[in-house]
């Protein structure tokens, strides 16, 4: 037939337990919309937190951040609780805001945070 090009046969994807190179995310993520505070390098600046997981979280901010840059975040959940986390700077998008890698927090504030993400991916 003219004109008719021929389809190669379709087989299922094989399965695979890895995580895709271009994929860093490791632990779910839980929408939120939590009011938060950062220090950077060039200062303090509010914030709001959209998408948090135990490992990191995306900070909508119009503040400049610097690719590995170390910064303090404040989050407030919404029973008043504010939770303290050091984090690293993981990615940016100018005028948008930026990702962060938690680095370090106390016991206290990672169980918090694990407690407040729990009830947010449970419910």
């Amino acid at each position: 037939m003219a004109g008719t090009t021929k389809k190669a046969p379709t087989r299922p994807l094989a399965k695979s337990k890895r995580v895709p190179t271009n994929e860093r995310r490791r632990a779910p993520r839980a929408k939120v919309n939590l009011r938060a505070r950062w220090e950077g390098d060039l200062g303090q600046h509010e914030a709001e937190v959209t998408s948090l997981s135990k490992s990191g979280c995306f900070v909508l901010s119009g503040g400049k951040v610097k690719a590995k840059e170390l910064i303090r975040l404040e989050l407030m959940l919404p029973n008043e609780e504010t939770i303290h986390l050091w984090a690293e700077v993981v990615e940016e998008a100018d005028e948008i805001g930026f990702a962060l890698q938690f680095t370090s927090s106390e016991e206290m504030y990672q169980a918090r945070l694990e407690k407040f993400l729990q009830k947010c991916l449970n419910d």
